[in-house]
């Protein structure tokens, strides 16, 4: 057997080694850990909706080209499941999956999982590929594909069911298919630009701003069609009108329930203007934060510099074309340019670019490599071999310490997955507490809304959610309140608190007894559950982590989920929760008001 693994092995290509262990190395980081306990702009929900409408997902904060893709999934699967006997209805498709009774510790969730695996690896082997392509290098190559393929934020959103990884790599997979169809002075062929024309379709049905992937088609082609201008609008033309046509067929609900899209699509117009309530989300300097945030925190400080000296030497590098030039050089900046005109900043927002950061990233490593061996040959030492060996050896420990943080921070991530929520904690010390036949009312904000209201079995009274409008709501008094920080603390960190008096009032809705009776939460019983190893005092406000572990909270977390504070009116119901704390061995810490975090920290 050892022997037939070893015989294979040797036979595959160079090239085919490579990929297997990129596609080994970015399956391995996505999947470790499984989902996080909640996942914001889910498009798993939208998919089922569409299987049960007809096809429209009445969700259009994204395009429908993944969703479309999960919901076939999930209906393929439905209907093998149901053909083999396993599930007689839809009731029972998901419970299926829920009581293990299909594969053990295999969720519903899982199959949307594997497809976003799937467009991760494409998007680190079309990395691999633009690499190759720029400087033909495997080594260099497969480093390239490594900074990505480790790097925190394309981790964690592999973690997703969002579109942010699909939309990464068809991004980076429509700058591949440029840098091998275009070619100097000689127009592409019809086949090429139908080719095109129906990525960019697929890429702008995956995400909205998908279409300003069509720089990097243009770009090249001004150079590559000189004095041939009368093809060049022909070809512009039918990419553009295949692509349309692409996006059109993908996105029908789109057009047949246009009111649902205006309404989604105000939402987004208005982030753009003044960006999502929030620290780190809302900035008048979206073009310095994306770097100082999105890309140090998600890429990682010493790839960003290996990226800033590979494109150093990709301009000055003869060698390279200058249509591959202008291909890897004019989206990048034309990208974040444009997103850096949103005031809102997330940091999936660059994962677009990570692809061609990694390029740029080995070649900053190929860079110095080469100034480093003029430097050598100048010298013209008799030791010539030896300080070659030596420069190699500086070079793999240069690679080996821009890859470390990131490499840590992910198997950290994927580590901390695997760890009990915070939220489940909650949960399950609401449900042992012999809490069952009581009705309450509990308010809470949007990041417990699936656990208390979904899951729970407290007879909640009344669903005093944060950002309910509702009279009955606002004029309700609540007999435990919930605050947690994924929820709560851009209240407090938010930019707009100090220049613009906006208070936790004005944000949420709030029931009467909190707008009234504040300052007599001092005296009330608070419990806590706390994912921190520090107080919470001490960890740095981290917006990423309301999706996944992330820094710069991360180094501060024994498990994921939101630092919890709940506040009891009665100190019965708070000892039941309390005595439920101790018999299921959750760390619960119980204080006073007067002592508790959100008490002496929102305004109200």
């Amino acid at each position: 057997m050892i022997k037939t693994i070893k015989r294979h092995l040797i036979s595959l290509k160079p090239f085919k080694i490579d990929l297997i262990l990129l596609t080994l190395i970015t399956t391995l980081l996505g999947i470790i850990g499984g989902l996080p306990l909640n996942i914001q702009d889910s498009i798993l929900v939208p998919a089922l909706n569409a299987a049960r409408r007809l096809g429209n997902p009445v969700y259009f904060s994204s395009p429908g080209f993944v969703i479309y893709i999960f919901m076939i999934t999930y209906i393929f699967l439905f209907i093998f499941l149901y053909l083999i006997g396993m599930i007689r209805d839809t009731s029972e498709f998901r419970t299926l999956f829920e009581t293990n009774t299909l594969f053990h510790n295999i969720s519903f969730e899982f199959p949307g999982h594997l497809i976003i695996l799937l467009f991760s690896v494409l998007g680190i082997i079309c990395t691999y590929l633009i690499a190759y392509k720029i400087i033909k290098k495997r080594s260099i190559s497969f480093l390239s594909a490594l900074f990505v393929a480790t790097s925190l934020s394309w981790v964690t959103n592999s973690h997703l069911l969002t579109v942010n990884i699909p939309f990464a790599a068809l991004v980076a997979l429509t700058i591949l298919l440029v840098l091998n169809f275009i070619k100097e002075n000689e127009p592409m062929s019809l086949k090429q630009i139908i080719i095109l024309g129906i990525v960019l379709g697929i890429t702008s049905s995956t995400k909205f701003n998908g279409f300003l992937v069509s720089v990097a088609i243009l770009a090249p082609m001004l150079f590559s069609y000189r004095k041939k201008y009368r093809q060049l609008l022909k070809h512009i033309l039918i990419i553009g009108v295949t692509a349309v046509l692409v996006f059109v067929i993908l996105n029908p609900y789109i057009f047949l329930d246009f009111k649902t899209f205006n309404a989604y699509n105000s939402i987004q117009r208005n982030t753009v203007k003044i960006g999502w309530y929030g620290a780190e989300s809302e900035t008048n300097y979206s073009w310095i934060d994306h770097i100082t945030k999105s890309l140090y925190l998600g890429y990682g400080l010493f790839p960003l510099i290996l990226s800033v000296l590979g494109t150093i030497y990709l301009v000055l590098n003869r060698r390279t074309s200058l249509l591959i030039k202008i291909t890897v050089i004019t989206f990048p900046l034309f990208f974040y340019f444009v997103i850096g005109l949103s005031k809102s900043v997330l940091y999936r927002y660059m994962l677009p670019l990570f692809p061609i950061l990694g390029a740029y990233s080995g070649l900053g490593v190929y860079g110095l490599y080469v100034s480093l061996m003029r430097l050598i040959n100048k010298i013209a030492s008799p030791d010539f071999r030896k300080l070659k060996f030596i420069l190699i050896i500086f070079l793999v420990l240069i690679s080996f310490v821009s890859l470390y943080p990131n490499i840590r921070d992910s198997i950290k991530h994927d580590l901390l997955l695997r760890e009990i929520d915070t939220r489940t904690d909650l949960l399950n010390v609401f449900n042992e507490a012999g809490l069952n036949n009581i009705t309450l009312n509990i308010y809470y904000g949007t990041y417990l809304s699936d656990v208390l209201y979904n899951n729970s079995n407290i007879a909640i009274g009344k669903n005093l959610w944060a950002k309910s409008i509702n009279t009955n709501v606002l004029e309700s008094e609540a007999d435990i309140f919930a605050f947690d920080s994924f929820s709560h603390d851009r209240v407090i960190y938010s930019h707009r608190s100090g220049n613009q008096n906006m208070t936790y009032e004005n944000y949420y809705g709030l029931p009467n007894d909190i707008k009234k009776d504040y300052k007599n939460f001092e005296g009330l019983y608070v419990i806590q559950i706390s994912p921190f190893i520090a107080p919470k005092e001490q960890v740095p406000f981290s917006q990423q982590s309301g999706t996944a572990p992330f820094p710069p909270d991360i180094i501060f977390r024994n498990k994921p989920g939101p630092f919890i504070e709940i506040y009891f009116k009665s100190m019965i119901i708070a000892k039941k929760v309390e005595d439920s704390c101790r018999k299921q061995k959750i760390n619960c810490i119980s204080l006073s008001g007067k002592e508790s975090y959100y008490f002496r920290n929102i305004q109200i």
